[in-house]
């Protein structure tokens, strides 16, 4: 079959040839913990996947996806078989509960702005492990280092007083974090929580949203003594 995927090489969707599908189950545990440690909550779900080759018409590259998708394992059966024939007929599948499309090779790094090397010192080397994990195709690695940076931050600027909760709160109300920059932490920081504690993996779109909050925190930040300079710059009315 054919569908339009894409093409490392191209650089943009192009028509391509399947040449390889073969499908992959795995059964992991999620659980969560109360605070002595002992498990509160078991669940066993299914992890389903589907490898693919493909061929790009236009360019003869060969290409090479994963579709994963995660579903209760007592309601799998319906949907496990929607999911492999929609990926067996198209090439795709675009279901609210997939939660990950992996495409190799993949030379589109995501860098580092050359500006994180103006930061402290901790937190810029923690950003760029961040990267590195992105890139790698690691999200809830990624997740959960997006979570450690929010941490070391919360701390430089409020000190250790606390929860995550707790320390977000501290910082809005401080003036270090506004309205909109406040709910962005919460919701990054609990998909960190639960990549780490609940088997949680987060899709791509979720870790490049994190790291952009990041971006523009600490962009405003570093930025924020040349905006001083350029607001004092101005001639005044007259």
């Amino acid at each position: 079959m054919e569908a339009w995927m894409h093409c490392w090489s191209c650089e943009h969707d192009t028509p391509q040839k399947r040449l390889i599908l073969e499908r992959y189950y795995r059964t992991p545990e999620i659980f969560n913990k109360k605070k002595g440690g002992e498990v509160k909550n078991r669940l066993y779900a299914e992890v389903l996947s589907t490898h693919a080759f493909f061929k790009c018409i236009k360019c003869s590259a060969p290409n090479y996806f994963i579709h994963e998708f995660w579903t209760p394992k007592e309601n799998s059966d319906n949907e496990a078989r929607k999911f492999f024939h929609d990926i067996e007929a198209t090439g795709i599948y675009t279901q609210e509960h997939l939660y990950g499309v992996y495409h190799y090779p993949n030379f589109k790094k995501q860098k580092a702005p050359e500006w994180t090397k103006d930061l402290p010192e901790k937190i810029m080397l923690l950003m760029w492990e961040v990267y590195s994990s992105f890139n790698a195709a690691l999200p809830a690695l990624c997740a959960m280092g997006i979570r450690a940076v929010i941490d070391i931050y919360a701390v430089s600027k409020v000190g250790d007083i606390g929860g995550f909760k707790k320390k977000l709160n501290t910082l809005k109300r401080n003036g270090h974090l506004s309205d909109g920059q406040h709910s962005a932490l919460e919701a990054i920081t609990e998909v960190g929580n639960a990549s780490a504690h609940r088997g949680f993996k987060p899709t791509k779109l979720q870790v490049e949203t994190g790291l952009a909050a990041l971006e523009a925190i600490f962009f405003f930040e570093l930025q924020e003594n040349k905006f001083k300079e350029l607001k004092s710059s101005i001639p005044p009315r007259i």
